[in-house]
């Protein structure tokens, strides 16, 4: 092969190399040196390599994050009703009307009221910012936790 063609290919993967290091947030120049000297090699261990900005946890972490999580869940099932009605009422919730008028921001003890006077059914369409979608108000978790506790 021609000494030219291998200049330019080497180049060319360097660039690739620089391209992908950038992307996952690491030296650029340091990787197109690689990839111009180590070709093919230093491309496939750039494509390995995690992104900078993801940390990979050590054990020490894994064992810190499971013991966080059972502590939430002791903190979580111990939860007294005013302190779960205040974490309900920091959601805004919106409903569609009969008309499929959006109605709302208003806050779950609001909607419940709503409910009780009829205006908002079990079948009514209902959101708030973590609902990826409208849902039927009797398909939300906190329908079925809060309305039908305080009926």
């Amino acid at each position: 092969m021609s000494p030219y063609i291998s200049l330019f290919l080497a180049a060319v993967i360097g660039f690739i190399c620089s391209f992908i290091a950038s992307k996952k947030k690491r030296n650029p120049y340091l990787w197109f040196l690689s990839g111009f000297f180590f070709t093919v090699f230093a491309l496939l261990i750039l494509l390995l390599l995690p992104s900078k900005n993801q940390k990979i946890p050590s054990e020490a972490d894994m064992k810190i994050n499971k013991q966080e999580a059972i502590e939430l869940e002791q903190t979580e099932n111990s939860v007294e009703e005013e302190g779960y009605q205040k974490i309900l009422d920091d959601k805004l919730w919106y409903y569609l009307d009969e008309s499929n008028n959006q109605c709302g921001p208003m806050t779950l003890d609001a909607l419940r009221n709503e409910w009780m006077e009829g205006k908002v059914k079990n079948t009514t369409f209902v959101w708030n910012e973590e609902l990826p979608e409208w849902k039927p108000l009797q398909e939300t978790s906190d329908f079925q936790e809060y309305f039908q506790k305080k009926s």
